[in-house]
């Protein structure tokens, strides 16, 4: 039997493992050898690239978060620094308002129950009164001019209807008030006072003023007078004029305000406010 075979079947395609040469077996094991270190390289670079990535995102959280920490402890000292020194002003506040609220409670629940006395002292006869031309008026009341039979002006108050029972107790409540007031400089005076029967019902007499309010004063001298920037200064000789006293130069004619004048004008306003703080009568 005869077994021989054709050699070119063997000698087409890929060389058998037996049949390739020592060098062709040394490239490609060359060639393998030489590829996974590199590849094993590679994943050790991307590993230590991510571990130093994360360690710096990390070093930047912490340090945002060490400045937000800063930033928020400074504002909240600042802020609890404002908070004790408004609770302070606030305290102090509570303990003044402690010592005027009573004493005002008390006077207005008096005048409420109508214990409030009325000094029968003040009382007037209307008949006295010659009623003069109307001064101003309100929502409850309006203001007249008037003289007493003493040649003395007045200003009269009235309640706008005499028969409303509301509008009388309010003006009986103005007149005690009034009383309890007493006189002072600085303070519009009670001259006297209707509280009997009569047909046009209760009246406040007080002082008249002549030149109106200050506010209306001010107004009118701004467009009718001058202004004198003048100043009585400490050891400045004063000029008497009947009982009143000015510094050289200055004079009582209104076409003229100076600046004592407007210092006058305040230092009343304050002496009578001060007085009027110290009585304890609800305003």
């Amino acid at each position: 039997m005869n077994f021989n075979f054709p050699i070119s079947s063997f000698s087409q395609g890929s060389p058998l493992p037996e049949t390739q040469s020592f060098d062709q077996r040394k490239t490609v094991k060359t060639s393998q050898d030489f590829n996974f270190p590199r590849t094993l390289r590679e994943l050790i670079d991307k590993k230590y690239f991510l571990v130093f990535f994360i360690f710096g995102c990390l070093v930047l959280v912490f340090v945002f978060a060490f400045l937000t920490w800063t930033k928020c402890g400074t504002r909240s000292r600042r802020t609890g620094r404002r908070t004790r020194t408004r609770q302070n002003n606030n305290t102090e506040v509570d303990q003044q308002l402690l010592q005027i609220k009573p004493r005002k409670r008390e006077l207005v629940s008096l005048l409420n129950a109508d214990e409030l006395g009325y000094d029968q002292n003040y009382e007037l006869n209307p008949r006295h009164l010659e009623m003069g031309r109307k001064l101003g008026e309100g929502q409850y009341g309006f203001v007249n001019q008037a003289r007493l039979k003493n040649r003395i002006d007045v200003a009269v108050k009235k309640a706008r209807l005499p028969i409303d029972p509301d509008q009388q107790k309010m003006i009986i409540d103005e007149i005690k008030i009034m009383c309890a007031i007493k006189f002072h400089p600085n303070v519009l005076a009670l001259v006297g006072a209707v509280t009997a029967e009569n047909p046009k019902g209760a009246m406040i007499i007080s002082e008249y003023a002549e030149n109106g309010s200050l506010l209306d004063f001010l107004r009118k001298i701004k467009v009718q007078s001058t202004f004198s920037d003048l100043l009585v200064y400490e050891g400045t000789p004063p000029q008497k004029t009947g009982t009143f006293s000015k510094s050289p130069g200055l004079s009582n004619d209104l076409s003229c305000i100076s600046t004592v004048d407007l210092i006058s004008f305040a230092y009343q306003i304050a002496n009578g406010m001060v007085y009027l703080a110290n009585i304890p009568v609800g305003r």
